[in-house]
């Protein structure tokens, strides 16, 4: 009997000492989450144990890096967002005028929309559209010259959603530039 007691004694002293052992752990580890987080860092989620976290709410006061693939299901940002060579600023008064605006830019470049011409434009819910097939036998074509010129530009054919052809009324060796729009 006394042999069964004193083994019961040891298996019980080992067990609180492993508890012992795992809530030390938990409580160092929520230590040094209520630290001044700019003096702890980790270089690799392993250092902490972390292959997933899971959280309801999170306040992150200074950066945030993600270094991987991220998917968000609604954001707000307040401030600007910078991707690659885009700048999109959601907040701006930096034109002194008083009112606040939103601004789209780029640092190299035009700013394309829509350039694999996949489909169309829509600025002020149809107010002004940009389409990738817009002529029609009743639109109305201007060309006007960007290149000095004596010919007389021309719209001769239109072909419904696909093109339209501009002549000029006499041969030119030099190229001629122009620029046109499409009035439906």
């Amino acid at each position: 009997m006394v042999n069964a007691f004193s083994s019961n004694m040891n298996s019980l002293t080992d067990r609180v000492a492993s508890l012992e052992a795992e809530f030390n752990l938990m409580a160092s580890g929520s230590a040094l989450l209520n630290e001044d987080p700019s003096s702890f860092s980790a270089s690799s989620a392993s250092q902490l144990n972390l292959d997933q976290l899971s959280a309801n709410n999170a306040v992150i006061s200074e950066s945030l890096s993600v270094l991987g693939k991220t998917t968000v299901a609604d954001l707000g940002v307040t401030g600007n967002i910078s991707v690659g060579l885009l700048s999109i600023d959601g907040l701006n008064n930096s034109d002194g005028s008083g009112y606040a605006f939103a601004s789209i830019n780029t640092s190299a470049g035009p700013l394309k929309l829509q350039s694999e011409t996949i489909n169309g434009v829509d600025f002020e819910n149809g107010k002004l559209t940009i389409d990738t097939t817009a002529v029609s036998r009743q639109s109305a074509i201007f060309v006007t010259p960007r290149t000095k010129t004596n010919h007389q530009l021309s719209v001769t054919q239109q072909t419904a959603g696909t093109s339209f052809t501009v002549e000029v009324t006499s041969s030119s060796s030099e190229d001629i530039k122009f620029n046109w729009w499409i009035v439906n």
